[in-house]
């Protein structure tokens, strides 16, 4: 199954938030979803995604965000919590 992905890692204090939920709440607005994982120094970052490129292209659009992203079928993490 093809999904989509925004290669942008996202953060609470990005935009101004204090919680991962928070979050995942917004992205739940837009039909996206969020992959939980660890960056290179171990802290907490989330990744957008949706099952259609059009559902991914308009929240970018909408919250105006800037990124590549990317079609996939399987993500390999040691640390990954789909949301």
């Amino acid at each position: 199954m093809k999904r989509y992905l925004l290669l942008n890692a996202l953060t609470p204090e990005a935009f101004g938030l204090s919680s991962f939920a928070e979050i995942e709440e917004a992205l739940e607005e837009f039909a996206c979803k969020m992959l939980y994982s660890l960056d290179t120094e171990g802290q907490p970052i989330v990744f957008a995604w949706a099952d259609t490129k059009d559902i991914l292209e308009n929240m970018v659009t909408t919250v105006d965000l800037d990124g590549t992203m990317i079609e996939y079928t399987a993500i390999y993490d040691q640390l990954v919590r789909i949301g």
